[in-house]
């Protein structure tokens, strides 16, 4: 049986969670209790257990300066001894479903890995989001920083009309207040942090990232025109590492020796509209997906 998970389901939401993907009780917990809906987990059970499930966040996608609508699925997982059964099959047969009902545009989602590109595309799913990944040096970066700069405070409106300015120059996934706050908040409680740019007493950029032992993970960074080496200062200033791999909109205007445009993303048409647009997205950038 398919239907949207109730408030009594947490602990088995948690525990299929934690064996899928390897997450804490607590990470989990945060997750349900600040985005789960009465209508945006939805769940595959058998015999009243649940075996299979996904989330479904609301978002928009912005093709030629045109906005529509969109599920982006999130935390898709199945239990490891019920696979190959068909049952995400069925759940996401179901989420077409419940988007055409709700007049979506687009049901959109971020594969864990090559392999289940091609797993997606047999439902629907073509790949419409990349992203260029560069890897440099400390030494590299300082070289263009500028030599201060100036750290600022916004509220989530701020950030959320920043990224909208910057990214609304291409095609690009459009996350809302609520979902950029919940990524804000998600790379913290992972040891990650967010440093952001100010410029006479306004945001002028952002970066957030995660630092490891061996590199600085640049999840995303957002500028406006002519503050990057401002924002780079920032960015060097905040960590230890002396290398760093940075994911960006394929045009972003930074580039190295080193980089890869990757596949990031795929698009199901849902609303005729939505099938008209498809073709046209050109490198659309998808970015603070929870990966």
């Amino acid at each position: 049986m398919i239907e949207f998970a109730k408030i009594n389901d947490n602990e088995e939401i948690i525990n299929l969670w934690r064996i899928c993907f390897g997450d804490t009780d607590e990470y989990i917990s945060n997750f349900l209790s600040k985005r789960m809906t009465s209508r945006n987990c939805l769940v595959c059970r058998e015999n009243g257990i649940i075996l299979s499930m996904l989330f479904l966040l609301d978002g928009n996608i912005k093709i030629a300066k045109e906005h529509y609508s969109s599920f982006y699925i999130y935390a898709a997982c199945t239990s490891p001894e019920y696979r190959g059964m068909g049952l995400m099959a069925s759940l996401i047969c179901r989420v077409a479903e419940i988007a055409v009902a709700d007049s979506k545009d687009y049901i959109c989602l971020v594969p864990a890995n090559a392999v289940l590109f091609e797993y997606y595309a047999r439902f629907g799913f073509e790949t419409s989001f990349k992203k260029k990944e560069i890897s440099v040096s400390r030494r590299q970066l300082c070289m263009i920083a500028a030599e201060n700069a100036e750290n600022y405070y916004p509220d989530i409106q701020e950030i959320t009309e920043l990224r909208n300015k910057v990214f609304s120059n291409g095609d690009y996934y459009v996350w809302d207040e609520k979902n950029i706050e919940y990524s804000i908040y998600e790379n913290k409680s992972i040891g990650g942090k967010t440093i952001y740019l100010g410029k006479n007493g306004k945001l002028a950029g952002y970066a957030m990232f995660i630092e490891t032992v061996e590199k600085v993970i640049i999840k995303e960074l957002c500028v406006l025109n002519g503050f990057l080496d401002s924002l780079i200062r920032l960015l060097v200033s905040s960590v230890k590492a002396e290398n760093f791999m940075l994911n960006l909109p394929v045009g972003f205007p930074l580039t190295s020796d080193n980089f890869v445009i990757k596949e990031n993303g795929m698009a199901k048409p849902i609303s005729t509209g939505g099938k008209i647009a498809l073709p046209a997205v050109c490198n659309a950038y998808i970015g603070l997906t929870l990966e």
